[in-house]
């Protein structure tokens, strides 16, 4: 009985010993911690999330060491310190990975009034807020205004920054939404940073308007909308000279009353001199006139002479520029301006320079007028070409050339408006990622005719566990290939039950990209 009792405590003792060699070998799944102490925390999305009423959203809670490390192994505590009863929040706490980063789930319960939610996260002595503000229903376009309204005074060369703010029937930012943008009148007097722009998270999108040249009787409009929703700016361009006279003119206009008072007055004073006098002073008066008439003659003719030898002693060519840049398209049937900028060496404008304008390819899509111009004062020509004919495979081409220089524009004509006919992804229905590795992902849109939608807006969202995946951007607009890119990064190792996907979609149209992290 004895001899059993010593082998069995010689076996525990020997599975004890294994056990703890095993335990100490081989690591287990907690994060290490890290020994930094941390320096930043921030989130994403940062200071303000906006999600619709039994929605949830993932707010990714990131901290960093002081040389900018992931900080591993921290505890993250929250604090819903406003709208306990719009929002609910998971985990109350969490600890930090060995990316820095920590999960938590918001779910909107009740749509916020006049004030937003606040949750507070705080680790250490660092600590951060979030605004939540939770929408009761889909937003649907109900103002459109700009800043500034309705009219906008620029100088030649001056850009300004234009403020498009849109909103919803419910009086929320409209975040998320595609404002297009289009000069109606005075192309080329004014030019627009962008044709379209998507609003951020306030419901604004800003463009940049710049003045090219002085406006003449009608001033320049842009037309921007979004959906059914449109408002129109005006812009008017003034040289310095015009707005120095704008700005002297009040002042004149206060002092014009004292000035016919004096003229009264010496007038007056004039009438009283006697008949003779008036006859001896008119003859030396008329000499006198006589001579300044003829001085200022002369003094005419030299300034006329000097001018026109400034103006008829042109520079040497640098640079040709066309504007749109080396790209046009149009529809079919449509007229679309070029301006053509020529530069001197100094970067002045090169004015007086003859441009001549041939059509190398695709005579029969387009029309273009005139065959040639001479450069104004601001080293610019302006030429029309007209839409005549779809171009197939090859896009027309037109070739401006100003003495030993010349610039290439291909146009492309389009049958009709597009109507978007395809939605692909690169790559295609599946991604595999590693943990903590990021890919890019192309989505392509076409429209029905097969040329590619440009300026289409991409709308992209993570549809399940959406803290395992992540995404650069919730949408993008096509570039003139009808592209847009999305950055896609496998925070979590994922399993077959997540079954995790990114659903793409444009207008009536998805496309669905299954994501899996290894």
């Amino acid at each position: 009985m004895n001899g059993i009792t010593c082998r069995n405590i010689f076996l525990y003792s020997i599975v004890f010993i294994c056990v703890s060699f095993i335990s100490a070998i081989i690591p287990t799944n907690s994060t290490i911690a890290s020994d930094c102490k941390p320096k930043s925390m921030q989130t994403s999305p940062e200071k303000t999330l906006t999600i619709k009423k039994g929605k949830s959203a993932n707010v990714i809670l990131r901290l960093k060491c002081k040389d900018d490390s992931p900080a591993s192994g921290v505890a993250i505590e929250t604090n819903v310190l406003k709208g306990n009863k719009n929002i609910s929040l998971s985990p109350k706490s969490a600890v930090t990975d060995e990316n820095g980063k920590a999960v938590f789930t918001i779910t909107g319960d009740k749509k916020t009034e006049t004030e937003n939610a606040e949750i507070k996260f705080k680790a250490d002595k660092l600590s951060t807020t979030l605004e939540v503000k939770v929408q009761a229903e889909e937003c649907k376009l109900d103002t459109i205004k700009t800043n500034p309204e309705n009219k906008v005074t620029l100088l030649v060369g001056q850009s300004s920054d234009i403020t498009v703010r849109l909103k919803c029937n419910n009086g929320s930012p409209a975040a998320d939404v595609k404002v297009d943008a289009i000069i109606q009148k005075g192309s080329d007097s004014i030019k627009l940073s962008s044709s379209s722009a998507l609003t951020d998270e306030s419901g604004k999108a800003v463009f940049t308007v710049s003045g090219i040249s002085k406006t003449k009787k009608d001033a320049p409009t842009i037309k921007f909308s979004a959906d059914d929703i449109k408002t129109i700016l005006e812009v008017k361009v003034k040289t310095e000279a015009e707005a120095e006279a704008d700005t002297e003119a009040g002042s004149e206009e206060e002092t014009v009353d004292a000035s016919l008072v004096e003229e009264e007055r010496e007038k007056s004073s004039t009438e009283e001199i006697v008949d003779e006098s008036l006859s001896t002073d008119e003859d030396e008066v008329e000499d006198t006139s006589l001579t300044e008439e003829e001085t200022s003659a002369d003094t005419a003719k030299t300034t006329s002479t000097k001018e026109t030898t400034e103006i008829t002693t042109p520079c040497k060519p640098k640079t040709v520029i066309t504007l749109p840049d080396k790209k046009l398209t149009l529809e079919k049937g449509k007229n679309a301006r070029i301006t053509v900028k020529v530069k001197c060496k100094d970067d002045s404008p090169a004015e007086g320079v003859k441009l001549e304008a041939e059509v190398i390819k695709g005579k029969k899509y387009i029309t273009l007028t005139p065959k040639s111009a001479e450069t104004d004062k601001n080293g610019k020509a302006v030429f029309t070409v007209s839409g005549d004919m779809k171009t197939d495979t090859e896009p027309a081409e037109i070739k401006f050339k100003a003495e030993k220089l010349s610039a290439k524009l291909e146009v492309k004509v389009q049958a009709e408006a597009c109507s978007l006919g395809s939605l692909t992804t690169n790559p295609d229905k599946k991604l595999k990622l590693k943990e903590g590795e990021s890919s890019e992902v192309t989505v392509k849109a076409k429209c029905k005719n097969g040329s590619p939608a440009v300026d289409a807006k991409i709308d992209a969202i993570v549809q399940k566990d959406g803290s395992k995946v992540k995404i650069s951007s919730t949408a993008i607009l096509t570039d003139e290939a009808g592209k847009a890119v999305f950055t896609v990064t496998g925070a979590r190792k994922t399993s077959k039950k997540d079954n995790i996907s990114i659903k793409f979609s444009s207008g009536d149209l998805q496309s669905i990209l299954d994501v899996n992290v290894d």
